[in-house]
This record gives structure tokens, C-alpha cells and sequence, in this order.
């Protein structure tokens, strides 16, 4: 498997039989997921499968619940909206579309990075587009593994070397020249990486069965500060003002092994994001305005039913209260990203994307190919522009196997209201 498979790694579920539903209730079969570099976990959901056409295409498989997965708030509700027109043209992105794949774009859509097949040395070649600027970057002391630009075209990533025992080495470019940042004394591997607007560094980095976050501040980046961490999992995001979020796994809940979001403050304590009575675990993944954006799940007990259904959640900065999107459930995945936006991947043709204020949108894959969906990893604030991928997926066998490609694409859209 090469580095763009794993990074793109899912599987596809096979839909099922029609049912019959009363209007506003959609519900499709779940599908694995791919989220912001890569699916995580895999969550696959046995059940009847319903689709509603929209301009002639199939909807992603969404629950339109027509009731509240929780109880209101007293406050006015953060409430979806019935699924919304949604017109695009696409193009390809980058000097060489077909040979790039997006993996990372700044909350501005200023910059974004690109990882370049490479058919004698795959991995190891980065481009930036700052402002449309190209620039291609090595991948020094190894193999890449992950990649990220802040909106000051600031990269950072981390590599792993080829053979066993698997040592990382985590690397930023401050100019032309990549600066290593020293792992904490007794780390060896690292799991995932972030970087803020101001060019603090975070990731996951590990020793044997321990987990820690490491932050390098860009004032002290040859001394990182360790927050110990009593489970696995992956850090997403750093604000600015030092607050980091990630996904960490829980030991167990009364439905069995969960999920679920954490949240350390800028002096390093930490603590899970708490999730409402009906659901037992949740993600978190990106910082918006004065919210921990993610999502919350429900493992579904039904004998026979092992999957999730999950809804797009907020935490609030200041109280730590926790809202979450009513009248809308997915059998998949969620992605939150900065400007506040939620995707939501279901293989092999359907993608969907959720406005911060409800709007529900379907964004259509190619219509030529039967076995591609579009996979964006950024949506401007006003739904406008798109960056990201259309993702190619294997279908040989009775396995249907990775995806084999990526290309690199943008969505120009046009969303009703």
C-alpha cells in the first residue's frame, strides 16, 4: 500500500434494500468513513437504505430525524435546515492535478499543501501553494507521513523512517530550509500533527503503549512541553492562544469502547469534552470563533446493529456547554473544520456538507465515474469555495480495497438558502 492509500485507507459498505419513509426522514446505509487526513475509525451500520434525489443525484446517507436527537435548549436552537440546492463547476487544482493530492489547507483558504506522486520515490516531495505561489518542499529523514500549512504558509510535518523500529522525526518550514523540533526525551514515533496562525507546533507522540501531546511553541521550539495523556488517540487542532482538541479513545462505556474529544487549555490541564445524556461519545476537531467544533455519537444497541449514529456538536470555550445540531442524524462520520463547516464522506458516490448555521447540502461526485466522490478538506465561510480531492476507489474482487487516487480539485458552488 502506498502513502496516499494509507492516507486515504477506508472501505465501501454495499447498499441495501428500499423503505419507505414519511417526508423529512432520509436514512441511508452507513458507509466508512474518510475524514481530515484519513478515516480514524471505521463505522459501518447495518440498515435499510432509502435515497433521495436532489437535481438528480444521490443524497449522502442522512437521517432528517424531523425530532430532536436531544432536548432543546432553553436558548434558540441550533437547529438543520431541510436539505438545501447546491450548484458547482469544478476544476483542477495545482500545476499538476493528477499527480497531486490536498492534504492540508490554512483556515483561509490562502494556502494549501499538496503531497506529489512520485513513482521512484513516493512521499517525499511536498508542493505549497501560497496564494497561488508554488513551491516544493522535501521531505527530509525519511518517509512523509503528515503534513499541514497555517495562513502564514508555515509547514510543518513529521516523517517515519522506512525500516523497523519506526523512529519519527518532526520537521517545520520557516523559510526554505526545514528546522527539526526535538521529541520530548523518551518519545520515539508520532501519531499526528497541528500548527496554529502563530506557528506553535502540537502532535501525538508515543512510546510503547504511552501517549503524550508534545507543543513546541514557535518562541521555544527546540524545548517542547509534554501533557501526558492516559490513552491513545490523535490531537487535531491548536488555537492560538495554545488550547489543543484531538480524539482519545475511552477504555469503555456502558455501549462499549468509545470515542471521545479532549480539550487542554492553554496551561496544559485537561479534560473531556462532556457529551449530553443520549450519547456516549463525540469527536473534536477543529476550533471556531469562541467553539470546540466535532461531533457526538450513540452506538446503536440493537443486537445486529453495531455502528453509530452521530450529529455535529459544539462546545462552548467559555462555559464548556455543549450544543448539539437538532433535527439531523448521520449513520457516518463527521469532520468539523475552522470556518465551521461539517463534511460528512459516505463512499462510493456521496458527500455532504453541513453550514454552521443548518444548511444542509449535498455536493454531488464526477457524474462520468461511478466509483469517485468529492472529498473537500476546506469550504470558504460563505460556502462558496471548495479545496480538497476527488477520490478514486478500488472496486476489485469482492473486497473493494483502498483508494488508489486522489486528485487534487476545486469546487466553485453556488448554495441556496
Amino acid at each position: 500500500m502506498t502513502w496516499d492509500e494509507e492516507r486515504a485507507a477506508a472501505t465501501v459498505a454495499t447498499l441495501m434494500h428500499h423503505e419507505d419513509v414519511s417526508p423529512m426522514r432520509v436514512d441511508v446505509h452507513a458507509a466508512v468513513l474518510a475524514g481530515r487526513r484519513g478515516a480514524r475509525r471505521r463505522m459501518i451500520v447495518n440498515a435499510g437504505v432509502v435515497i433521495v434525489v436532489l437535481a438528480g443525484v444521490s443524497v449522502v446517507g442522512v437521517r432528517l430525524t424531523g425530532r430532536d436527537p436531544v432536548p432543546e435548549p432553553p436558548a434558540a436552537p441550533w437547529k438543520a435546515t431541510a436539505v438545501q440546492p447546491l450548484t458547482c463547476t469544478t476544476a483542477p487544482f495545482g500545476d499538476h492535478p493528477d499527480q497531486e493530492t490536498v492534504i492540508s489547507v490554512d483556515p483561509t483558504g490562502s494556502n494549501v499543501l499538496t503531497s506529489v506522486s512520485d513513482p521512484v520515490s513516493p512521499g517525499t516531495r511536498l508542493v505549497r501553494y501560497a496564494d497561488g505561489v508554488r513551491t516544493v518542499l522535501d521531505v527530509p529523514k525519511g518517509r512523509l507521513a503528515d503534513a499541514v500549512v497555517n495562513r502564514a504558509g508555515l509547514v510543518v510535518g513529521f516523517s517515519n523512517t522506512t525500516s523497523a523500529p519506526v523512529m519519527s522525526s518532526v520537521w517545520a518550514y520557516r523559510g526554505e530550509t526545514p528546522q527539526e523540533l526535538p521529541l520530548p526525551t523518551g518519545y520515539q514515533t508520532v501519531q499526528d500533527v497541528a500548527i496554529n496562525g502563530l506557528g506553535d507546533v502540537v502532535a501525538t507522540v508515543t512510546s510503547g503503549d504511552t501517549t503524550a501531546v508534545a507543543l513546541w511553541t514557535a518562541a521555544t521550539p527546540d524545548r517542547p512541553r509534554v501533557y501526558p495523556a492516559d490513552r491513545s488517540g490523535f490531537v487535531y487542532a491548536i488555537a492560538d492562544d495554545g488550547s489543543v482538541v484531538g480524539v482519545f479513545g475511552l477504555t469503555s462505556t456502558p455501549s462499549g469502547p468509545e470515542n471521545r474529544g479532549w480539550l487542554w487549555s492553554p496551561d496544559g490541564t485537561g479534560r473531556d469534552l462532556a457529551v449530553p445524556p443520549g450519547w456516549t461519545g463525540g469527536t473534536a476537531t477543529a476550533f471556531h470563533a469562541s467553539w470546540v467544533m466535532g461531533s457526538v455519537t450513540q452506538r446503536e444497541p440493537a443486537p445486529g446493529a453495531p455502528g453509530l449514529r452521530s450529529a455535529p456538536a459544539r462546545w462552548n470555550l467559555a462555559t464548556g456547554a455543549v450544543e448539539v445540531m437538532s433535527g439531523i442524524e448521520f449513520e457516518h462520520r463527521i469532520q468539523a473544520i475552522p470556518t465551521g463547516w461539517f463534511i460528512i464522506t459516505a463512499p462510493p458516490k456521496s458527500t455532504a456538507v453541513v453550514a454552521p448555521d443548518g444548511r444542509l447540502f449535498n455536493l454531488p461526485g464526477p457524474a462520468d465515474a461511478e466509483n469517485q466522490y468529492a472529498a473537500p478538506s476546506w469550504i470558504s465561510d460563505d460556502g462558496r469555495r471548495m479545496v480538497g480531492n476527488v477520490v478514486s476507489i478500488r472496486t476489485t474482487g469482492t473486497d473493494p480495497g483502498p483508494y488508489t487516487k486522489a486528485r487534487a480539485t476545486t469546487w466553485s458552488c453556488t448554495p441556496g438558502r
